[in-house]
């Protein structure tokens, strides 16, 4: 479960993407690709009672999840929108940010040995074994559903196989992004994420998505590709069975 207190989640994951992901999908009456509840609220000064406090949510889903015998994992993490939405839905952010002095793009890479590809369904075991929250058959499946359905992104190393990729999921957001161990600190992940910002910008998709609050290799590959982080929580709940 995601909970973001703040109307720009709401303004992109609701307004701006419902019609491209509709034009996506290959059957818009399937059940939703997995279980992410979202609390979001388009007016602000209703939040306090819409959400209520963050401290006393965790503490209802951790009883709950005891209740229930699952083990549940809480995580803080930033929400980052990339500078040109920024631009588009909420450019007041940009009068007190300082952007990083890269220009927004990425290292250069050995363009012969990687080249920019999409994704197959095939790959999904490998996306499955690489994220934080797969492991399991469910997420596996869930994978799989997001490569059919949504713009998926990877480079292709010396062997033609996937190095490094990053997803989209059922709200729009970028998700799964990872790099093979022996590909990382080239500066591969970055130039993916850049190369999918520009294809997905100009479908019209909002660019955006979250980094935990421990991640800090990936906070400063946000900062130099231009992602601002918004003000607001973003808490993430993973609960699986004991």
């Amino acid at each position: 479960q995601r909970r973001c207190s703040s109307p720009l989640a709401a303004l992109s994951s609701a307004a701006a993407l419902t019609p491209q992901l509709r034009s996506l999908s290959p059957n818009p009456t399937l059940r939703p690709l997995g279980s992410t509840p979202q609390g979001m609220h388009m007016a602000p000064s209703l939040l306090p009672t819409r959400l209520g406090s963050q401290s006393s949510l965790n503490e209802a889903i951790q009883s709950l999840a005891a209740a229930k015998s699952l083990q549940v994992t809480h995580s803080q993490n930033i929400l980052y929108m990339w500078v040109e939405t920024v631009k588009k839905l909420v450019p007041s952010l940009l009068d007190r940010k300082v952007l990083a002095p890269t220009g927004g793009k990425p290292r250069a890479i050995d363009e012969a040995l990687f080249r920019p590809s999409s994704l197959d369904v095939a790959h999904a075991a490998l996306v499955n074994k690489f994220w934080a929250f797969g492991g399991n058959e469910k997420s596996l499946r869930f994978i799989e559903r997001c490569i059919r359905t949504f713009p998926s992104f990877c480079l292709l190393g010396p062997e033609g196989t996937p190095v490094c990729w990053d997803l989209m999921d059922q709200t729009g957001e970028l998700r799964m992004a990872a790099t093979l161990p022996e590909y990382r600190s080239q500066g591969l992940i970055s130039y993916i994420i850049h190369y999918q910002e520009q294809a997905l910008n100009k479908l019209g998709f909002p660019i955006y998505s979250h980094v935990n609050k421990n991640n800090i290799s990936m906070q400063k590959m946000s900062y130099a590709l231009h992602y601002i982080p918004m003000p607001c929580d973003w808490n993430q709940w993973h609960c699986v069975p004991l």
